[in-house]
């Protein structure tokens, strides 16, 4: 069985890291311990299959199909911190990053590749004794997944 939905997470968990390494990068509702400050949680908000799959024309020596599809996914980016001004940054500065060669190429590495971002929205909360900081951008990604499957010949 594919894991496509692991893979995709882990695709934008490692191409994030790469662009910050410093800063804790985590998928949303993990319901883990909230790292220490700042860090960065990745959510999956939407995945839309993009045009009719394509299947091989013939089975490979070994009897085995391949099916490719293509998805564009809407994932949202929080950078979350105590300090607003780290937030904030952390925010921006991906902003400015999304349009560089490097992170072009990081996303590529990681089988990404970016379509849409949206504005930065700041969506701060109030904890017990003070305010963290969430900066939230939504980043629209193309991929592919390719499923190989066992036929048997006609």
């Amino acid at each position: 069985m594919d894991n496509i939905y692991s893979q995709l997470m882990q695709s934008l968990i490692t191409a994030t890291k790469s662009i910050f390494p410093d800063n804790k990068v985590i998928r949303a509702n993990n319901n883990g311990q909230e790292p220490d400050n700042p860090y960065i949680v990745i959510s999956l908000i939407r995945n839309n299959q993009i045009g009719l799959a394509q299947n091989d024309t013939h089975l490979s020596a070994t009897g085995k199909m391949r099916t490719r599809v293509n998805y564009e996914a809407l994932v949202q980016f929080s950078f979350i911190s105590i300090d607003n001004e780290v937030a904030a940054d952390l925010a921006y500065t991906f902003i400015q990053y999304l349009n560089t060669p490097k992170t072009r190429e990081i996303f590529k590495i990681n089988n990404l590749g970016k379509t849409g971002v949206s504005s930065i929205r700041n969506v701060s909360s109030k904890r017990e004794s003070e305010w963290a900081q969430h900066y939230n951008i939504d980043v629209t990604f193309v991929y592919s997944s390719i499923t190989t499957q066992d036929m048997t010949p006609i």
